[in-house]
């Protein structure tokens, strides 16, 4: 147990012993949550492609993608076994059993859908070490129930009070090419929810979905017109979402889940040198490939996997799985996640804790010796790295340009003292003290002589980052002559 989620577990106990019912419910919930790995919602419109990237990230085509009464319901995939077990818990608390059919989910379940409060899946996945993907029914849906559903998991049951707070601790937000007013709302709305954290900017990665469809098969470089198109959308929502990677949920599910064979890289190398337009058209390739392993190979790859990929596929099928591995952008992804979500995933559970705790407390009205408990518990050191965090998000929110936001970022990611301070991890103790000596004096001055209230906060935070930095370092002073 890490020392920050030690000192959250002691508040939330100390909590449950003088709080009144409703905030005790609340501290016992959250204290279990934050024991358990980081919950990350796949959130998006209707046919954004949610089902298929969770299949992409947990490396096995489980979630169903087309449409069903399992994709109208909240669905977990955690790591656990015996592997495929599948219960569904119904809003009564009954728990009935689901079998799944050849290793996936069926499109049916066992009781009605508006019975479901979550289907939970257990893998022996090794991405789900750490990580609980939650896959949602989409925003925008054609009943109000599925999209209620997902606001329900990533909101809580009422914004009003906001003390019942969602199950997710960070979001995972698809776009489609172009961003709808709903999406910008429902993202408002999550950076409401999470309080303390100011929101997005720090526990809400974006991902421009479907990327394969806007790239250019005859483009030296064939997903930059993706990758454009995801950076005017982290410009435009710099508030709200940490940042917007490209991912073709296609290429990354059929090359990570196995659904890619030997055959199928033959049948394409025998397309390279097929005029675009006949490729298009699909004229007189019947006599190349089969048409029904044509068809296999259009639902695998899509037409630009095809049109860009058939030439790779010459290489073989070590090098076109690689070329796959690369251009669906998964790889980009999972980094992205590891530095920025799970990287800080004590530091985010321990703040969404002490959040729920204090609204939870104040909408009572009659929890002060909680507040008076979470007041106490922030003044201790170990909770320093919430400070760090509730900076991030003030920074990426108020959208001031300053290079304390990376220096921030790398402490609240780095494992070790010297990463944290930018030496390498051969520097001694002694080095790593004074490099933070330097840089906690480079901070203060910053906050002595910033414009911006935001960022003269942020270098106080950092500043005193670096001292405590310096101080584990230098270790524990001599004790006294006797």
């Amino acid at each position: 147990m890490t020392t920050v989620v030690a000192r959250v577990d002691a508040l939330l106990r100390a909590v449950e012993a003088v709080a009144t019912p409703p905030v005790r419910e609340v501290a016992a919930r959250r204290r279990a949550a934050l024991h358990e790995p980081l919950r990350l919602a796949v959130v998006g419109r209707v046919k954004a492609g949610k089902s298929t990237l969770v299949n992409a990230l947990i490396g096995r085509r489980i979630a169903p993608t087309r449409a069903g009464e399992c994709t109208r319901v909240v669905t977990w995939f955690e790591f656990g076994s015996p592997d495929g077990a599948a219960t569904v818990h119904c809003h009564d608390g009954r728990q009935v059993p689901l079998s799944l059919i050849d290793g996936r989910l069926p499109e049916d379940l066992p009781v009605p859908a508006e019975e479901v409060k979550r289907l939970v899946v257990r893998l022996q996945s090794a991405s789900l070490r750490g990580l609980t993907l939650i896959d949602t029914p989409g925003l925008a849906s054609l009943t109000r129930e599925n999209e209620q559903a997902t606001r329900t998991a990533i909101l809580g049951d009422s914004l009003a009070s906001q003390h019942a707070s969602g199950d997710a601790d960070a979001v995972l937000f698809l776009f489609r090419q172009e961003q709808r007013e709903d999406e910008a709302e429902f993202l408002r709305q999550f950076r409401a929810a999470s309080g303390e954290m100011n929101g997005s900017a720090v526990n809400a990665i974006g991902v421009l979905s479907q990327a394969d469809l806007l790239a250019d098969e005859a483009a030296e470089d064939p997903m930059e017109a993706a990758r454009e198109k995801a950076r005017h959308l982290a410009a435009t929502r710099v508030g709200e979402v940490g940042d917007v990677v490209p991912v073709s949920g296609l290429l990354a599910e059929t090359v990570r889940t196995g659904r890619l064979r030997e055959r199928d890289v033959v049948d394409l190398a025998a397309l390279a040198d097929v005029p675009a337009v006949r490729l298009r058209t699909g004229v007189g390739l019947d006599a190349l490939i089969d048409r029904e392993r044509l068809t296999g190979l259009q639902a695998k790859l899509g037409p630009f996997g095809i049109g860009a990929g058939r030439r790779e596929a010459a290489a073989g099928s070590a090098h076109f799985g690689d070329w796959l591995e690369t251009v669906s952008g998964i790889a980009g992804l999972q980094r992205l996640l590891r530095d920025h979500v799970q990287a800080r995933a004590g530091g985010l559970k321990a703040l969404r804790a002490i959040d729920a705790i204090e609204r939870a407390a104040r909408h009572s009205g009659a929890d002060q010796a909680a507040l008076d408990l979470v007041e106490q518990t922030l003044m201790a050191p170990e909770l320093h790295v919430i400070r760090e965090i509730q900076a991030i998000g003030m920074l990426r929110s108020t959208r001031v340009a300053t290079d304390l936001l990376p220096q921030l970022e790398l402490l609240t990611r780095g494992a070790v003292p010297a990463a944290q301070v930018g030496l390498p991890e051969t520097a001694s103790p002694q080095e790593v003290a004074a490099e933070a000596r330097r840089l906690s004096s480079e901070a203060q001055t910053r906050a002595t002589l910033a414009f911006a209230p935001g960022e003269a906060e942020a270098a106080r935070v950092l500043a005193q980052s670096y001292r405590m930095i310096a101080s584990r370092c230098e270790g524990p002073p001599p004790p006294p002559p006797p």
